[in-house]
């Protein structure tokens, strides 16, 4: 007997009817339940349920008879995984049933049930006066974004997600200065409509090759000289941003960056780092 609802079945084992959750599905199933903080793990063939186990006796000593089960039930089968080193986990017993899968059935594919990637791409153009260096005159200097986002496609609506920005940060009058980062960020949508999106975000790890010219004046005469270098960060900055649905794969895309951060010193002015463009469902 199956009853299935909110992606869990219940079975009848031994008698006893078990809320579960299909882990792998195919010639050999596993199936977990989570009741009560505690978990049970069970293998099926066809209609046939087996809980896998592993009591103590009253030395205490464990019996580890789910590996016996798992020897009986892939007997039929040269398996490639050693049966005496699983452990009584999802990811030590997800190995065994796949490999069986794969030697019973050599068509047989594993659908991830929990993860599937999903990939946006986005091109964005703005300014940034660059409030985390020296802009005595408060500059405002062009820039342009790249990102890719990752996130679960199987269950978009968690509003998790991590992205890569590559941004170019371009000299400006008055103000010699160009980056190149390439930083590691996470994503959070507050609202996340179909339609609508509207997110923090924030920085968490950074390469950057930044190159700038630095003024000072020497005898009422101004001199300059150039530096440049490559820097790893832990800026931990924030902002947020939003996407308006153009179609099933494009977006309008607006992110107000690098707003204030904790291992980053502003230079006290108020910070300005805005950019719009297009946002594309891969």
């Amino acid at each position: 007997m199956s009853l299935i609802g909110f992606a869990q079945e219940t079975h009848t084992v031994n008698g006893t009817s078990v809320t579960m959750e299909a882990e792998v599905e195919g010639p050999m199933s596993l199936y977990v339940s989570k009741e009560n903080y505690t978990y049970r793990y069970f293998i099926a063939k066809g209609d046939t349920f087996y809980e896998l186990v592993n009591t103590q006796d009253a030395s205490g000593t464990y019996q580890f008879e789910y590996k016996a089960v798992l020897k009986e039930q892939t007997s039929d089968v040269e398996l490639d995984v050693n049966i005496e080193r699983t452990t009584l986990t999802i990811t030590s017993l997800k190995k065994v049933v796949l490999a069986y899968n794969r030697q019973k059935d050599t068509s047989y594919v594993y659908e991830n049930k929990h993860f599937q990637l999903g990939l946006n791409l986005g091109i964005m153009g703005g300014v940034s006066n660059n409030v985390f260096t020296s802009n005595p005159e408060n500059v405002m200097a062009p820039q342009v974004i790249a990102e890719l986002e990752a996130y679960n496609a199987l269950n978009p609506a968690s509003g998790h997600s991590a992205f890569l920005h590559l941004k170019q940060n371009f000299t400006a009058d008055d103000f010699d200065y160009t980056a190149t980062e390439l930083s590691v960020n996470y994503r959070y949508k507050v609202v996340n409509k179909d339609a609508f999106k509207l997110y923090g975000q924030a920085k968490i790890f950074s390469f950057a090759y930044k190159s700038y010219t630095n003024y000072y004046v020497v005898d009422n005469a101004v001199e300059s000289y150039e530096e440049d270098g490559l820097d790893v960060d832990i800026p931990v900055s924030f902002g947020f941003g939003a996407d308006v649905k153009i179609s099933n794969s494009l977006f309008l895309t607006f992110q107000y960056t690098d707003i204030v951060a904790v291992f980053y010193e502003s230079n006290g002015e108020f910070p300005v780092d805005l950019n719009l463009g297009l946002k594309f469902k891969l």
